[in-house]
C-alpha cells in the first residue's frame, strides 16, 4: 500500500475528495516516512500518487529560491536507492500520471504547466517565507488590503514584492500567495495555520486584515491590456478576469439571491440576472460567466481566441441580456496609437505590456516610438523593430525619458504614481466599432489606480482641449455647451498627467435599408461633418444624392463583417467606423466570411466565429430537430440581422440527447425560415465529431480516416483486458495510416482523439486481429448488467467500470461509447448501485452536479426515476459503511444532485411521502408560462401511462405531452411492472419514450416535478 493511502485513511477517506494537497496538513514525521518510503521503493509497484505528493511537498517545506528545473531539484532532494533505479525524467513522469489519478486539473495557457500545477498543490514555500519573513509581509498584506486577485494585478505593483528575491519573483509565488489569502479569507479561522505561517507577527498581521477586509462592488475595473511579444514583433490584447465573481449577500443562505448586488456588474456595465453571460469578440465566444446554485458565476476561458491588434479599432465586446445584445465598451477603451510614442513595461521574457498614460510604478520601462521622434541623451541604446510594416525605436529607460518631434516634447517616467481610466461612451448601435471613444455629450471618465480601484473625483483633474488650433485646456467641469469633434484630454493624478482623445458625433445617426446584394446608408443630423465609406473587395460604393448605395460583387462568395468609413470634421483628427454588414438574408456565414453552401456539416465543438444572417423584414426564424427524433423541433425568432451561431449552442446541445451520442446517425438539422416567404431559407447540419475512421476488416491492423488527408493525435483505449491495462496507448501514424501500438493479448479497441485540438474524431471501435464475435450488443450490455448488479463494489468489474467512466471524462467522449457504462441503466436496481458508486468514489465534487446530468442525458434515463424504497434502502446501506462526517457529506451531494436535476420536490417526497403539495388545479395547469410557438412544438406521440390520476387533461390537451410525460415518470417510480409501459422496460418503444420524458422535462420543470409529485401522492 502506498504513503498516500494511509493518508487518506489517517483523515478517514476511501479517496482524494478534491482539496489541495498542502490541506491533508502534514507533519514533520508524515513527511519523512513519505522520503524513506520513496528512497526504497520499487519503481515498478510505487504509487504515482506518492511521487506527486512527494514534488509538492518539497515545495512546501524545501523550497528557499532559485529556478526550478523539474527533472532536477525535487528528485535530488529526495535522495535513497530510487535515485539509482530511474531517472529524474521518470520520476517527473510517475508525478505527472499520480497527478492525472487525484484529477487535479492542470493550468493552461499556451501550454499545459505540469510542473507548477503540481508545485501549486504544496500550496506557500514555507522555508522561504520564514527566511524572507519581511518581504511575504508586503506581499500578503497588499493581497488583502489591496483586494489583488490576481497575478497580473500583483505584476502591476511592484512596490508589494520587490523586496522578494529576484529568483522569487515569479508566477508560482505570486499564484501561491493568492490561492492561500483567497483559502484564508474564505475560512472560517481568524488567524492562518502556525504551521503554515510560523512567524506569529505575520499571523497576527494577516488577522488584522482579515478583519478591515470588505470586499467592494462597482468599484474595481477589471484588467484588460495589450502586450507586444518581441520574437514575432506583434501585438495583441489579453484579458485578465477572475476565477470567480461573487454575489454580495445580506444573508447566510446559499441559495441565489437575484436583488443582491453582484461584482459583475463591474464587467458587464448592468446588474447579472441571467444563468450565464458569453463574451463574443467578432462572432466568437472569448469568455464566458456562468452562475452557480449560490448566485456566483465562475469564469470559463477559451484559450484558442486572441484579439490581434488593428491601428483601425477598438475591439468591441457584446452580450446578450433578454435576447438583446448589449455592447461591453466599458471593457476595452485604447488602442496603441502608432503614430504616437506609447509607455510599456516588461511582462514575462520577451514580452512587453502597454501602460496607459506617460508614468508608471516600475524600477524600468520602455518606449515604443515610431520614426520622426528623437531622444537627445538615451542612457541605453534603443533597438530597431520592423512590424506592421513601420520601422520603430524601443528606448529601455529608468528614472525619465524625453522624446521630441518638432517643437513637442513626450516625458515617460518610472517609480511614479501609475492609473488607469475608463470613458463611458455614447457610441450608437450603428457604428460596430471606432477607433476612439464615442460620446454624444460631455464625458463621464472615472479613474482607477494601479489595482484596478476607483479613485475618488476630488483627487483628480481632467481638463479638455478641441482638436483644432487655437484652443486651450479647459477643466471639464466649467464646460457649459460640448460642440462636436475631436477632444483631446488630460487626467491629472498625483502630479502625473496622461492623455486621450474621444470624439463628439453629437446626434449623428445613419439609417440602413439592408439586402442580400444591396443595402443603402442615409446619415442625418451630418452638420459640418464630413463622412466618407472605404470601398473593399467584395463590395462597391456609389453615392447618390445623400444616400451610399453598397452593392456586394457576387463573383465573391465572402459577406464584409463590417463596412468601414470615416468622419471628419474641419482640419481635426478623423473618427474612423464600421458599420456592422448591411448585407442580410438567409445565410450562414463561416468565421473566414465566406457564405457557407446548402446542407454544409458543422461541426458543435468548432461552431465560434459563424455567423447567422437574417432580414429583419422577412420575419426569419431558425428551427432545430435530431435526425434521430424529427417530431421534436425548437425553433426561435432571428430578432437580429446578424447573430453569433453560438447563441444557439445551448438549445442545440439537448436536441443530441435526443438519440445516442454515439450513433453515427446522430445530427442536427438547422433551418432559417421566412414566415412571410418560406422560400426563402437556408438549411445547414451539425454534428458532434468532424472526423470518422475507416477501418477495412481486410487491412486489419490498419486503418484511414474516412474521406480526410487530416493527421490527428489519436490514442487507442483497449476493451476485454485486465482493468490494470485499460490506459490510452498510442497510435502510429505513416503515409496518411494508423497502426494501434501491439499489446500482448488485446486486439480490441476503442480509437479517440486529443482533446485539446479542434478536430474531433467519433470513438471508433476497431479490431486488430479478425474475432468471432459470440454476442450481439444488446446481449453483451445485459451480461455486463447482470455482472454490475450481483457482484459487489469491490469486485474487478466495478473497478472497469470506473476506470471507463474516467477515461470518457479525460477525452470527452460519449459515456455511451463502453457497453460497461451503458449497461447500468438496463435497470434501476443496477443504476441506484452506479450513483452511489460513483458519488462515494467522487474525489472533486462535482459527480452530483455535472457527472450525473451528464450520464443521464447521454444513456437516455434519469436517476430520479428509480424507485423511493431503493433511495432509501440503498442510503442506508452505504452507510454502514462510511463514517458519519462522510454520511452528511452524502447526504448533501444527493441534495445537490436532485437540485441539479430540478426537481427538488421529488426528494422532498422520497423523505417523507406524507409532505403537503398544492393541488394540481386548473389555475396551475393553464399558468404553464409556454408562448404559442413552444406549444406547437411540443410531440404528439405521447407516453404510455395507465391513468390520469384525476388530472383534467382533456382541458388542457395542448400540454397532454407534458403532462403524460410526467405521468409515466411517477407510474415507473411506483413500480409498474409491465415492461412495454415502464421507463426501465426495454419493449418495442420504450428507449424512444424514455428520450422524449427527458425532453419535456426540459421544456417545463415546474410543471413536470408538480405532476409527478401529485400521482406518488395517490394511491
Amino acid at each position: 500500500m502506498g504513503f498516500f493511502n494511509s493518508i487518506l485513511k489517517k483523515h478517514n477517506l476511501n479517496h482524494h475528495d478534491g482539496r489541495s494537497l498542502w490541506q491533508y496538513n502534514l507533519n514533520d514525521f508524515d513527511i519523512k516516512k513519505l522520503q524513506s518510503m520513496l528512497q526504497s521503493a520499487d519503481p515498478n509497484f510505487m504509487d504515482s500518487r506518492d511521487a506527486t505528493l512527494w514534488i509538492s511537498l518539497w515545495w512546501q517545506t524545501q523550497y528557499n529560491g532559485g529556478k526550478i528545473k523539474k527533472k532536477v531539484a525535487a528528485f535530488d532532494a529526495l535522495g535513497g536507492n530510487i535515485t539509482h533505479k530511474i531517472s529524474s525524467d521518470d520520476f517527473f513522469e510517475m508525478a505527472k500520471e499520480g497527478a492525472e489519478r487525484l484529477h487535479i486539473d492542470w493550468i493552461r495557457q499556451t501550454k499545459t504547466l505540469y510542473l507548477r500545477t503540481i508545485l501549486l498543490q504544496g500550496g506557500l514555500p514555507i522555508k522561504h517565507i520564514n527566511e524572507n519573513y519581511s518581504a511575504y509581509t508586503t506581499l500578503l498584506n497588499a493581497i488583502i488590503s489591496d483586494n489583488l486577485t490576481t497575478i497580473e494585478e500583483i505584476k502591476n505593483n511592484p512596490e508589494v514584492y520587490r523586496y522578494l528575491p529576484k529568483s522569487a519573483q515569479n508566477d508560482s509565488i505570486f499564484q501561491c500567495c493568492l490561492n492561500f489569502i483567497r483559502d484564508f479569507l474564505d475560512s472560517e479561522d481568524e488567524r492562518p495555520s502556525s504551521q503554515i505561517i510560523q512567524n506569529e507577527s505575520l499571523r497576527k498581521g494577516l488577522s488584522v486584515q482579515k478583519q478591515k477586509f470588505k470586499q467592494r462592488s462597482r468599484t474595481k475595473k477589471p484588467a484588460i491590456y495589450w502586450t507586444l511579444d518581441l520574437e514575432k514583433k506583434a501585438i495583441q490584447l489579453n484579458f485578465d478576469f477572475k476565477d470567480k465573481y461573487t454575489s454580495f449577500k445580506t444573508t447566510n443562505n446559499d441559495d441565489y439571491d437575484a436583488n443582491a448586488p453582484h461584482e459583475l456588474k463591474d464587467v458587464l456595465g448592468f446588474d447579472p440576472k441571467a444563468k450565464a453571460y458569453p463574451i463574443y469578440y467578432e462572432d466568437k465566444k472569448v469568455v464566458e460567466f456562468i452562475r452557480n446554485r449560490k448566485g456566483d458565476y465562475k469564469t470559463i476561458k477559451y484559450q484558442n481566441t486572441r484579439i490581434k491588434f488593428s491601428e483601425d479599432e477598438i475591439p468591441r465586446l457584446f452580450t446578450f441580456s433578454n435576447d438583446e445584445e448589449c455592447s461591453l465598451d466599458g471593457l476595452i477603451q485604447h488602442n496603441i496609437d502608432l503614430l504616437q510614442p506609447s509607455l510599456w513595461i516588461k511582462f514575462g521574457k520577451n514580452t512587453l505590456k502597454a501602460i496607459r498614460g506617460t508614468g508608471c510604478n516600475q524600477d524600468e520601462a520602455f518606449v515604443l516610438a515610431p520614426n520622426g521622434f528623437s531622444c537627445e541623451k538615451p542612457e541605453k541604446p534603443f533597438e530597431v523593430l520592423e512590424m506592421y510594416e513601420k520601422d520603430f525605436k524601443l528606448y529601455s529607460f529608468e528614472g525619465a525619458l524625453k522624446l521630441y518631434k518638432k517643437k513637442n516634447s513626450y516625458l515617460f517616467q518610472t517609480n511614479v504614481t501609475s492609473f488607469d481610466w475608463y470613458i463611458q461612451s455614447n457610441r450608437p448601435a450603428w457604428m460596430s466599432n471606432t477607433n476612439q471613444v464615442v460620446v454624444n455629450r460631455a464625458p463621464k471618465i472615472f479613474v482607477f489606480d494601479s489595482s484596478n480601484n476607483r479613485i475618488q473625483n476630488s483627487d483628480i483633474e481632467i481638463e479638455v482641449k478641441a482638436r483644432s488650433h487655437g484652443f486651450s485646456w479647459q477643466p471639464l467641469s466649467q464646460i457649459s455647451h460640448f460642440s462636436t469633434g475631436c477632444y483631446e484630454i488630460r487626467i491629472k493624478f498625483d502630479n502625473i498627467y496622461a492623455y486621450d482623445f474621444i470624439y463628439n458625433i453629437g446626434n449623428l445617426d445613419c439609417s440602413l435599408e439592408k439586402s442580400l446584394t444591396t443595402s443603402k446608408a442615409s446619415f442625418t443630423n451630418a452638420n459640418s461633418f464630413e463622412i466618407r465609406l472605404d470601398e473593399g473587395v467584395e463590395y462597391d460604393i456609389l453615392i447618390k444624392e445623400d444616400q451610399f448605395e453598397i452593392q456586394l460583387d457576387t463573383a465573391y462568395r465572402k459577406i464584409p463583417k463590417k463596412i468601414w468609413g470615416r468622419v471628419k470634421q474641419g482640419r481635426q483628427k478623423s473618427l474612423r467606423f464600421a458599420l456592422s454588414t448591411p448585407f442580410t438574408g438567409a445565410a450562414l456565414v463561416a468565421p473566414n466570411g465566406e457564405r457557407v453552401e446548402e446542407n454544409t456539416i458543422v461541426n458543435i465543438d468548432n461552431a465560434s466565429g459563424y455567423r447567422i444572417l437574417a432580414n429583419n423584414n422577412c420575419d426569419f426564424t431558425i428551427s432545430f430537430s435530431n435526425r434521430l427524433q424529427p417530431e421534436i423541433a425548437i425553433s426561435k425568432q432571428l430578432n437580429k440581422e446578424a447573430t453569433p451561431f453560438m447563441e444557439f449552442i445551448e438549445i442545440c446541445k439537448p436536441l443530441f440527447f435526443l438519440g445516442d451520442l454515439y450513433d453515427m446517425n446522430n445530427e442536427i438539422k438547422v433551418t432559417i425560415i421566412s414566415e412571410q416567404n418560406r422560400k426563402l431559407r437556408f438549411t445547414f447540419k451539425l454534428k458532434q465529431f468532424t472526423h470518422t475512421l475507416y477501418h477495412a476488416p481486410a487491412k486489419l491492423p490498419y486503418f484511414k480516416l474516412f474521406n480526410s488527408s487530416d493527421r490527428l493525435n489519436l490514442s487507442a483505449i483497449p476493451l476485454n483486458c485486465k482493468v490494470k491495462d485499460i490506459k490510452p496507448y498510442p497510435v502510429f501514424y505513416e503515409n496518411d495510416t494508423y497502426q494501434v501500438a501491439s499489446v500482448e493479448n488485446t486486439f480490441q479497441w476503442v480509437i479517440v482523439s486529443d482533446v485539446e485540438v479542434q478536430q474531433k474524431l467519433r470513438p471508433t471501435y476497431i479490431e486488430t486481429t479478425d474475432i468471432d464475435h459470440k454476442l450481439v450488443p444488446s446481449e453483451r450490455i445485459l451480461k455486463y448488467h447482470d455482472k454490475l448488479l450481483n457482484e459487489s463494489l469491490e469486485a474487478e468489474c466495478w473497478q472497469e467500470f470506473m476506470t471507463y467512466f474516467q477515461l470518457c471524462k479525460r477525452f470527452e467522449i460519449p459515456f455511451s461509447t463502453f457497453d460497461q457504462i451503458r449497461a447500468v441503466q438496463r435497470s434501476q436496481e443496477c443504476a441506484i448501485k452506479a450513483f452511489f458508486y460513483l458519488l462515494i468514489n467522487d474525489d472533486k465534487g462535482v459527480f452530483a452536479i455535472e457527472d450525473a446530468i451528464q450520464l443521464e442525458n447521454e444513456l437516455g434515463f434519469c436517476f430520479h426515476w428509480i424507485h423511493a424504497d431503493l433511495w432509501s434502502d440503498y442510503f442506508e446501506k452505504i452507510l454502514q459503511v462510511i463514517s458519519v462526517d462522510q454520511s452528511v457529506l452524502l447526504a448533501s451531494e444527493i441534495g445537490s444532485y436532485f437540485n441539479a436535476s430540478k426537481c427538488p420536490k421529488i426528494l422532498n417526497y422520497i423523505n417523507n411521502p406524507q409532505i403537503n403539495v398544492k393541488p394540481l388545479s386548473n389555475a396551475i395547469l393553464q399558468n404553464h408560462g409556454l408562448g404559442e410557438r413552444v406549444l406547437n412544438e411540443l410531440p404528439k406521440n405521447l407516453p404510455f401511462c395507465n391513468s390520469l390520476y384525476a388530472i383534467p387533461i382533456e382541458k388542457h390537451n395542448r400540454i397532454e405531452f407534458l403532462l403524460k410525460s410526467a405521468v409515466a415518470v411517477a407510474e415507473s417510480m411506483k413500480g409498474n411492472d409491465d415492461p412495454n409501459r415502464n421507463l426501465w422496460g426495454y419493449g418495442v418503444g420504450n428507449t424512444k419514450m424514455r428520450r422524449y420524458v427527458q425532453y419535456a422535462q426540459t421544456v417545463q420543470p415546474e410543471l413536470y416535478e408538480h405532476v409527478v409529485i401529485h400521482v406518488l401522492k395517490q394511491d
